[in-house]
């Protein structure tokens, strides 16, 4: 983790997919495993890239679909 000031974090996503055992997205919920490449650039040194992965809940909303949960997957 940076501090401000310190460098830039990037992140390029690499695949949104519904996780395997997943129930199947439906009108009101889904759940989806983003896979991404982060790339930890300091002010002084070479950047270091990593593979990351996360899990969101979405839920259906008057604004449309909204985070609402990060399970641990």
């Amino acid at each position: 983790m940076l501090r401000a000031g310190q460098g830039r974090q990037t992140v390029k996503i690499a695949s949104a997919v519904a996780p395997d055992g997943a129930p199947a997205a439906d009108k009101s919920s889904a759940l989806v495993r983003v896979a991404y490449t982060l790339t930890t650039t300091p002010k002084n040194g070479r950047p270091r890239h990593s593979s990351e992965q996360l899990a969101l809940r979405l839920e259906h909303t008057s604004k449309g679909r909204r985070v609402t949960d990060l399970p641990l997957a």
